[in-house]
């Protein structure tokens, strides 16, 4: 029986060529290499410190133009982690395919 190939890219020119290991996609059965389930959950890592790191500026923002200092030095700390997971998330999305 011939192995199942990852789906990513299976409806292109070029689909990814390694066989499946690990469902990723909602399935009971394999459907995603490692490579590609990895790269899927940096992605989703990513933008949800993204999302994470938009709300935290708006809310230092709030609390600078109330005045409220404090509250601006832990948005700014808050703001400045977020920042340092994304580039955390960043170097390992580039790790994923070396």
């Amino acid at each position: 029986m011939a192995a199942r190939m990852c789906m990513m890219g299976s409806r292109t020119t070029r689909p990814c060529e390694n066989e499946v290991t690990l469902p990723y996609c909602g399935s009971s059965e394999p459907d995603v290499c490692e490579q590609h389930a990895r790269a899927l959950d940096l992605a989703h890592d990513l933008e949800e410190f993204e999302i994470a790191r938009d709300y935290v500026a708006g809310f230092g923002k709030v609390a600078e133009a109330s005045g409220c200092r404090r509250l601006s030095e832990l948005m700014d700390q808050a703001c400045a982690e977020c920042e340092m997971h994304l580039s955390v998330i960043e170097a390992e999305r580039g790790m994923v395919w070396k």
